[in-house]
């Protein structure tokens, strides 16, 4: 006998909501505050919050100093197999470098944080 299934059973919640955010955001062309992302994709505070770090840690997304976020064109990752008119504006040059020295801070502290750990 034949089973239909309905395939939104299968789906994970926050990994849709994570790649909502994700998709926002590349077709977003400015940084956007942690609660207009929300708002925009009708997610709560709370799991964008987690969303968002998580996506910054992984390097999809950069923070800027004032608490906004963008989608990271320079993960490589990704930027390959987007279409063109989704890639946001590319950064400047001293946008790239702050995100590159930001990026080395977070990987060297994590680094450092992992030593310490017993």
């Amino acid at each position: 006998m034949l089973r239909l299934t309905h395939h939104r059973a299968y789906e994970v919640p926050m990994v849709m909501k994570a790649l909502d955010i994700l998709e926002f955001l590349r077709r977003t062309n400015s940084a956007l505050k942690m609660d207009e992302i929300a708002a925009q994709t009708n997610a709560s505070r709370t799991s964008t919050y987690r969303i968002i770090r998580t996506l910054v840690i992984r390097g999809y997304l950069s923070e800027s100093l004032d608490g906004r976020y963008r989608f990271n064109t320079l993960n490589v990752a990704l930027t390959p197999s987007l279409d063109e008119e989704c890639v946001s504006q590319p950064y400047s040059q001293e946008e790239e470098i702050l995100v590159a020295v930001s990026n080395l801070l977070r990987d060297t502290a994590r680094r450092l944080k992992a030593n310490k750990a017993p």
